[in-house]
């Protein structure tokens, strides 16, 4: 979502499954990384957009670790105690 900030470990290897920064076509995207035999596909996790298969080099900038999300105004009244 727009304004929510990624943790990206840069030196893990990327591999299958992972969510990655890539870097594609001179801009950077969040995706799962999956392969189709030894060719990567960026997947991703958003119904508007298509899977990516770069023709090209794909850069992998880092592993995704953790999303820290914004929450917009009071988020306090919307929680649910039980």
């Amino acid at each position: 979502c727009d304004g929510d900030l990624a943790v990206v470990d840069r030196a893990l290897p990327p591999t299958a499954g992972a969510f990655v920064i890539a870097l594609v076509d001179g801009d950077f995207t969040l995706k799962e990384l999956r392969y189709q035999g030894k060719r990567p596909i960026l997947i991703p996790h958003n119904a508007d957009f298509e899977p990516l298969r770069p023709t090209g080099e794909l850069e992998v900038f880092g592993v995704v670790r953790g999303i820290v999300r914004k929450f917009e105004g009071n988020l306090a009244s919307s929680l649910q105690y039980t």
